[in-house]
């Protein structure tokens, strides 16, 4: 499954793929936001990113990740990775979905996930998944109130931390 055209947002100006040499731009964003990297025990640099742009999930190709940028007022607001079809054909994986501390608070992460599950239900996916650290709980939270709720419990599977896999059915 390849994936689709960036899905749309209100309030958001711009949505389009984030490349390499756009990563001093997420780095900017990313370290906005140390209390999610605290969280999952790590931090953000430019050779990071990069290597986040281009991992893939096992079995996976390139066609199915989307690493997006979200612009708003001309700046840089927010960043996603998705992949379209895994872990199976019926499933979007959110492998990241980073607010930047100027547009928290404001429904943006809401909206935003509201755009991709409306994008998912046009691709008839029937739900969304993603990993969160047991030790996130700002990340548990949000994601406990956009609907998704836990379905494993993975010991010591990230830097030695807690995850817990969440999905959402569409």
């Amino acid at each position: 499954m390849n994936a689709p055209a960036p899905f749309t947002c209100p309030g958001i100006d711009r949505i389009g793929p984030l490349c390499p040499d756009r990563a001093a731009e997420a780095l900017a964003l990313f370290s906005t936001r140390m209390d999610y990297f605290r969280a999952i025990g790590d931090r953000p640099t430019l050779e990071g990113i990069r290597a986040d742009m281009a991992e893939l999930p096992p079995g996976t190709q390139a066609g199915q990740k989307q690493y997006l940028g979200l612009w708003k007022s001309g700046r840089l607001a927010a960043v996603t990775d998705l992949v379209w079809g895994y872990p199976d054909g019926r499933t979007l994986f959110i492998g990241l979905l980073l607010v930047g501390q100027a547009f928290a608070g404001q429904g943006l992460g809401r909206q935003i996930v509201a755009g991709i599950a409306r994008q998912a239900m046009d691709r008839k996916l029937e739900r969304m998944r993603l990993a969160c650290m047991a030790e996130n709980r700002s990340g548990r939270a949000f994601w406990h109130a956009v609907g998704f709720s836990v379905s494993e419990y993975r010991r010591q599977a990230y830097n030695g931390r807690d995850l817990l896999v969440m999905e959402r059915r569409l």
